[in-house]
């Protein structure tokens, strides 16, 4: 493993400098500064190794890296309420919490990714929703400092990771539709392929119906987006079939997709809840002052947050290199939104 001896020789400069330039701590010249870090990160000498080098500096900081792809941006609600469960936690431990978006992918030459290497820090939160790639998340194994996944759960075990139990939150849903007596009942989800919220709560929908004996409807699911936009398209979509296969109840996977497709059924000419239920999950603000008001399975954000942090303190602690996952149990939320079917 390389040292500060080495980078310090590589990069032309006295130990001392790679000490000012990784602490923060004293003054170096712009083309020294540059000569380091372009050394650091080739040798793959990260914070990890700098702490050992530098025993006297203490690590008193909790990095939060937010990673959207294309999804959305951090001004989304359930960003800013999992984030004030992360300061919130934060506040009673201690460390720091430092904050940066990265734009572009998750590679150790972005230059954004400069957050990691430049700060002294303890572990990393790493809040990316959607991967195209799981390889894009394979840098946070290079800094040999504890770090956690938020709101996404890799196919590789050898990830930590914090998480709602989706696919419980699909099942939670869709038996109450089947419960009230809903035999007909349509799903809208996210993107398959690069959000595992997506893919839980469409595998939570399918099991459900499984287990009451139900056949899936392929008219009657739309994977694409989770945004209200999506949700309006898909309602459309539903609203074009002939009236006998048209669904009686819909699984929206987020609440922005069922007030999507409650607008639009209501355009229609629809009651909700007499000609359709609609159960969504998330269970935002808005949720509780809709017309009607929507039924929907609770994400506990603030507790996602706080548990979050609480995890990486004792990965922090205890050094282990064992995985940690940990799923935040999901909770219905019974409102108007939905009702027996109607005898047509």
């Amino acid at each position: 493993m390389p040292n500060i001896h080495d980078v310090a020789r590589l990069a032309g400069v006295h130990r001392s400098t790679v000490s000012r330039v990784l602490t923060g701590r004293g003054s170096v010249s712009e083309k020294s500064r540059k000569k380091v870090l372009e050394v650091t990160r080739k040798m793959n000498f990260h914070l990890n190794t700098v702490a050992s080098a530098l025993k006297s500096q203490r690590k008193t900081s909790i990095g939060l890296l937010s990673f959207w792809n294309g999804s959305p941006n951090p001004s989304e609600a359930y960003y800013q309420h999992i984030l004030t469960g992360i300061i919130d936690e934060i506040t009673r431990s201690k460390f720091h919490l430092l904050l940066n978006n990265v734009q572009g992918t998750l590679h150790a030459d972005n230059e954004e990714m400069k957050f990691c290497y430049e700060s002294m820090l303890a572990g990393i939160l790493l809040m990316a929703p959607r991967i195209k790639d799981e390889k894009e998340i394979s840098f946070t194994t290079h800094f040999n400092i504890p770090s956690l996944l938020l709101l996404y759960r890799p196919k590789e075990e050898r990830y930590s990771w914090v998480d709602l139990d989706n696919r419980k939150g699909g099942r939670l849903a869709v038996d109450h539709l089947i419960q009230l007596g809903h035999k007909r009942i349509a799903y809208i989800g996210g993107e398959l392929a690069y959000s595992s919220n997506a893919r839980d709560r469409y595998w939570g929908y399918q099991e459900s119906l499984k287990k009451a004996g139900l056949k899936e409807d392929e008219n009657l699911v739309r994977n694409g987006f989770f945004s209200e936009g999506y949700g309006e398209e898909s309602m459309k979509h539903f609203l074009a079939l002939p009236p006998a296969q048209r669904p009686t109840a819909l699984f929206a996977a987020t609440d922005a997709i069922a007030f999507g497709a409650m607008k639009i059924a209501q355009e229609a000419g629809l009651n909700i809840p007499r000609d359709l239920s609609i159960v969504g999950l998330d269970d935002y603000e808005k949720a509780s002052l809709s017309t009607p008001t929507l039924t929907t399975v609770r994400q506990p954000f603030h507790e996602i947050g706080r548990q979050a942090v609480q995890l990486l303190e004792t990965m922090i602690k205890t050094r282990s290199s064992k995985p940690h996952h940990l799923l935040i149990k999901p909770e219905l939320i019974i409102r108007n939104s939905t009702a027996k079917p109607s005898k047509k």
